[in-house]
């Protein structure tokens, strides 16, 4: 059987399962945006049945209608390389309202199995972002794109879907429930390990090692609060704050903090170097605005879970974020939104050391035990060959 697996963002987890897949027989294409500025898997493995396509272009996020232009151009160099290689199968996420709904129009129309694999509802935070930007106009726009995902949804063969939490919004859409699985987003366990605080990395960038330090790594962007960021570093004064990163919220806090002593700002480390990164934290950082935190799950929690960290949140109560935090036990979530009451929160954390242990502990453990790629392999290939 030939699958194609499209990756925009090119996250590591997702090149994992077309690994898994190659290895069980499947003719794998994995298609991915190499110039999407976030955290990349470095796709070396060479192996059998396993074909890694990027697509190359220039590209923007700074210029909303720009932006939509290049989705285009994008969407149509993506169907090129689709038309002229044969597939039976095709599972897609992290794409963008447009390209995803072009994607599925075109496997129905040409009796290719559309998988659509929905990380978050790219709609429901659009009409949010533009409605604060654009006010009335703001709102139509997200209506239009709110309108498209309801397309998308409907076109596809079975829609995958990361958490419970998604389940209303799709029924709202009117997606009929047996054509929705859930299968939840997992960290890179395999490559993401326990190592010793003090290693090259942290001599290369002058760590100490007797320094409290709160790790923030991959995309600051408009999902993510570098405000909020911004007045950690300022209140913490005595804590040291790494911010490996890259997007316009990271740009903005790196432009903020030139005359700030308690932080270092690295752009996006190679992916082998994660566990090293990592290893340099105390606690790791996770900061959702309101309006995207309920429909998102950010993988950078669940590395953080790899590494065996304690993770310090912000999300609302009713988020999938907030459950994966509660259910496993691997931190404290502020739901409150109130700076005070977080503050307050990071306090007393960073003073218990036998908590932030059981912290650490138990986020390894919830990794070991939910992040196994076979099984999560497995509730892929009964979808597909379904």
């Amino acid at each position: 059987m030939k699958i194609i697996i499209h990756d925009y963002a090119g996250h590591p987890f997702q090149y994992d399962l077309s690994i898994e897949l190659a290895n069980r027989g499947y003719q794998i294409t994995h298609i991915y945006f190499y110039n999407d500025i976030g955290p990349k898997r470095e796709f070396k493995k060479i192996i059998k049945n396993l074909k890694i396509v990027p697509i190359k272009m220039t590209y923007t996020k700074d210029n909303f209608v720009k932006r939509f232009f290049l989705d285009f151009k994008y969407s149509s160099k993506l169907l090129n390389y689709i038309k002229s290689n044969e597939s039976d199968v095709i599972i897609s996420g992290n794409s963008p309202s447009f390209i995803q709904y072009n994607l599925a129009k075109y496997c129905n129309h040409n009796n290719i199995k559309f998988i659509n694999w929905v990380q978050d509802i790219y709609s429901l935070a659009v009409i949010e972002i533009l409605k604060k930007k654009f006010s009335h106009f703001g709102k139509i726009v997200g209506y239009i794109f709110k309108y498209i995902d309801h397309l998308t949804f409907r076109l596809s063969s079975h829609n995958i879907i990361i958490s419970n939490k998604f389940l209303k919004p799709l029924e709202k859409f009117k997606v009929n429930t047996k054509n929705i699985s859930v299968i939840e987003n997992w960290g890179n366990l395999k490559d993401v390990k326990i190592v010793r605080k003090n290693n090259d990395f942290s001599k290369k960038f002058n760590l100490l090692y007797n320094k409290f330090r709160i790790v923030y790594t991959g995309t600051l962007a408009v999902k993510h609060d570098y405000q909020l960021l911004l007045s950690l570093i300022s209140n913490f004064k005595e804590i040291e704050f790494l911010i490996v990163g890259s997007g316009s919220g990271y740009q903005q806090l790196k432009n903020n903090v030139r005359n700030f002593k308690n932080v270092k700002c690295l752009p996006l480390q190679p992916f082998d170097q994660l566990s090293k990164v990592l290893a340099n934290a105390d606690c790791a950082l996770c900061l959702m605005h309101k309006d995207s935190s309920i429909y998102s799950v950010p993988s950078k929690i669940l590395n953080y879970m790899c590494a065996g960290k304690p993770v310090l949140a912000r999300a609302l109560k009713n988020s999938a974020t907030h459950d994966l935090i509660k259910s496993s036990k691997c931190g404290i979530i502020d739901t409150s939104y109130n700076n005070k009451n977080f503050f307050n929160q990071i306090k007393k954390l960073i003073k218990n050391k036998k908590l932030l242990k059981q912290y650490s502990r138990n986020s390894r453990k919830y990794a070991v035990k939910k992040f196994n790629i076979t099984n999560i392999t497995n509730q892929f290939e009964k979808i597909i060959t379904q």
